[in-house]
């Protein structure tokens, strides 16, 4: 008779492969939690960060500082003195020969001691005597629409816009180097692109913490069946393995009595007893078996 081995999947190499990818799914589920509250947390500290540090928007007006900075956009600028600014900044500030002193933005092309000078007709201007490379203009090959030769003074610098030819700047003589003391703020970036990643980050952060979580119940859930599913199979292996020897003496038992015949009995030595077959006389003289006068 053909048994089948009740005990398989339940040794240690078969247990193993049993709970292999419940083990998965909860290390999946644990790695994205993880990843997911690291994302957001760190999101979070960005934003907070930023708040923190005073960061404030700023709307781009008009065509003077295309095209890397588009009329209407909004960008963010982080807020800085004088001190802190370096060539190349676009920066926020007030200059006295722009509309009564309110602020504008404009890129700073010299520092104090810098000597900058352009000749009509040249494709770039000089910065102490070196032609000065800017990748940022609107015209190539058209960096000032007229001649100067300025050293800049100290406490002072020297703006221009990257739209030369539609704004006003420190190359015309009526306006000369600006106050450093007139920065309020440092373009940093566009303030779309923050605000995407930033949603990204929490957006990403949360997506992945709620994934880890949902799977973190599929593993539960998985852990709770497999649990009530061993139970169960050791439950079985153990009823079977308790009745099994019983039965068997009572199989055997039930196997020699029919072999006996029926209406046999076991006498001594485990034989089947035998009828009788002598013949007794009766009191009144006849045979067993018959009765008198019969």
């Amino acid at each position: 008779m053909e048994t089948r081995d009740e005990s398989a999947g339940h040794g240690p190499e078969g247990a193993g492969s049993a709970r292999r990818p419940g083990r998965a799914l909860g290390a999946w589920a644990l790695a994205l939690l993880l990843l997911g509250a690291a994302l957001t947390g760190a999101t979070a500290a960005a934003t907070a960060w930023e708040q923190r540090q005073g960061y404030r928007l700023w709307e781009a007006y008009g065509a003077e500082m295309k095209p890397g900075y588009r009329h209407g956009e909004l960008l963010l600028a982080e807020p800085t003195g004088g001190e802190g600014v370096e060539r190349g900044d676009v920066v926020i500030t007030s200059v006295p020969w722009y509309m009564n002193g309110d602020l504008l933005m404009q890129r700073v092309v010299a520092l104090p001691g810098d000597r900058i000078a352009h000749r009509l007709g040249d494709d770039r201007l000089t910065l102490n005597g070196e032609p000065l490379d800017e990748p940022y203009l609107a015209e190539a090959g058209m960096p000032s629409t007229v001649a100067f030769d300025v050293s800049v003074p100290e406490g002072h610098m020297f703006l221009m816009a990257d739209n030369r030819t539609k704004a006003w700047g420190s190359q015309f003589a009526d306006n000369g180097p600006a106050p450093l003391a007139g920065v309020e703020g440092r373009v940093v970036a566009h303030a779309g692109t923050v605000a995407v990643a930033l949603f990204s980050g929490w957006a990403s952060g949360g997506a992945l913490f709620l994934t880890g979580a949902g799977l973190g119940c599929a593993w539960l859930v998985g852990r709770r069946r497999r649990k009530r599913a061993l139970a169960a199979r050791t439950q079985a292996r153990t009823t079977f393995l308790h009745v099994r020897p019983n039965a068997e003496p009572e199989a055997a038992g039930a196997g020699s009595a029919a072999g006996a015949g029926p209406g046999a009995d076991a006498g001594p030595g485990g034989r089947a007893a035998q009828p009788d077959s002598r013949v007794t006389a009766s009191p009144a003289g006849g045979r067993a078996g018959h009765r008198p006068g019969a």
